[in-house]
């Protein structure tokens, strides 16, 4: 009974700290917020994605056989379809509150079947 206590604590240690950064938040790899934007010098939408999560910007390749296109995401400001990943030079960093990248499947669900190559989420400050 006296090695209980101590196993349970470390256990509970060892789970709690893989889930946590620096100041108890949980990491969204697919998530960029306005306090990250605040930390780097960037003008643009486009900026901030580059050099804080590139992979967002990425080809997810062909879909299928019959269409051999690679595919992009598409993206989105405030809700509404605002076009492909250069779209982004067009939004002020200084705007933006969140930017969100969601993956084709989940896109597709939400938007419609032309957004297979998943969808950047810009949303602004209000």
């Amino acid at each position: 009974m006296r090695f209980v206590l101590p196993m349970v604590a470390a256990l509970a240690l060892a789970c709690a700290s893989g889930q946590h950064r620096a100041g108890g938040l949980a990491h969204d790899p697919n998530l960029i917020t306005a306090d990250e934007i605040s930390r780097i010098s960037a003008m643009t939408a486009y900026d901030v994605v580059k050099r804080l999560r590139p992979h967002f910007l990425a080809s997810r390749g062909p879909t299928s056989i019959a269409d051999p296109r690679p595919t992009t995401p598409v993206v989105y400001l405030d809700g509404v379809r605002y076009g492909d990943v250069s779209a982004l030079v067009g939004i002020e960093a200084s705007r933006i509150a969140a930017i969100r990248y969601i993956s084709g499947p989940e896109a597709q669900q939400r938007f419609g079947g032309d957004n297979v190559g998943g969808a950047i989420l810009v949303t602004t400050k209000e």
